[in-house]
């Protein structure tokens, strides 16, 4: 197997991706946006350590 085929799949997952999200509404693409920041803030909460984020609000 060649070993560009892997990064074709890839590029061709992403172009797919791309077009679904132009397609959405605004409204659909505030919803994604959200449920990504709030993932996102659940997986800093539940595997930061404590010690690192009292760190990282120091810093701020």
């Amino acid at each position: 197997m060649n070993k560009k085929f892997p990064v074709l799949i890839i590029a061709g997952i992403a172009a797919f991706l791309y077009y679904k999200y132009s397609k959405m509404s605004a409204d659909e693409k505030k919803d994604i946006v959200n449920n990504l920041k709030q993932k996102g803030k659940q997986l800093y909460d539940e595997y930061i350590p404590g010690t690192v984020k009292q760190k990282i609000e120091d810093l701020s």
